[in-house]
């Protein structure tokens, strides 16, 4: 894997639309113009990629689960498929669905002891990468200058 310098890189794009840059921008060296419009163009692509993430089910999933942690509820399908469907009028989100997205955003499921309900475990690490590929706004209170370890369960599941 090569190094480029770092006038050649794009501060807050995508690691797969740098790889994408790169190349261009070194072929566009001599032409400014040019370099300055295919980082517009890059850049509108993120912005993009970011939206379509945000809005699928998988980023109101996440939203849902970032909102509730923050509020202090404890995550369970249903409370995420209800935030879910608040917030997007059209979302038919379920129970069911909300906890399979949820895994596979590679949260974890734990079953609670005081009522066998299961819960999305809050991983604050996994968050913020996932908030980050989202293009999702971290609160203040989750914010990678905040970070602190991975709590497996919310304390409201004591």
């Amino acid at each position: 894997q090569s190094e480029f310098p770092n006038e050649l890189l794009e501060f807050g794009l995508q690691p797969r639309l740098q790889e994408i840059l790169v190349p261009r921008r070194v072929l566009a060296l001599r032409d400014q113009r040019l370099s300055d419009t295919l980082s517009s163009f890059i850049k509108r692509q993120q912005e993009s990629l970011l939206v379509r993430r945000r809005e699928s089910a998988d980023g109101r999933v996440l939203l849902a689960i970032m909102q509730l942690h923050e509020e202090g509820i404890i995550s369970t399908g249903a409370e995420i498929a209800l935030r879910v469907n608040e917030l997007d009028d059209d979302a038919d989100m379920t129970a069911i669905r909300a906890g399979l997205i949820a895994k596979r955003l590679g949260f974890i499921k734990k079953r609670m002891s005081h009522d066998g309900r299961h819960m999305v475990a809050w991983d604050e690490d996994l968050a913020i990468r996932l908030a980050s590929q989202f293009g999702i706004q971290l609160p203040s209170s989750i914010s990678p200058d905040n970070l602190s370890h991975p709590s497996h369960l919310s304390p409201l599941a004591s």
